[in-house]
């Protein structure tokens, strides 16, 4: 999808912790951890960020075999 008024150039959102959030609770587990490391990248000390990220890394940890 072409962000209005460029044409043939994507939109992607502004990464936010609540955007990253959203993705989350929709089970969207892969995208919300990029919004995380995207917002980390700009705000190394974004808190809410961090915890996120590190909850998505615990729970992948915590899979047991043969689920994903």
């Amino acid at each position: 999808m072409a962000a209005k008024g460029t044409p043939g150039v994507a939109h992607s959102p502004t990464p936010t912790v609540t955007l990253g959030e959203l993705y989350l609770a929709q089970g969207h587990r892969r995208e919300a951890a990029e919004i995380f490391e995207r917002v980390l990248r700009a705000d190394p000390a974004n808190r809410r960020a961090r915890e996120g990220l590190e909850g998505l890394r615990a729970k992948s940890r915590h899979v047991p075999a043969g689920r994903s």
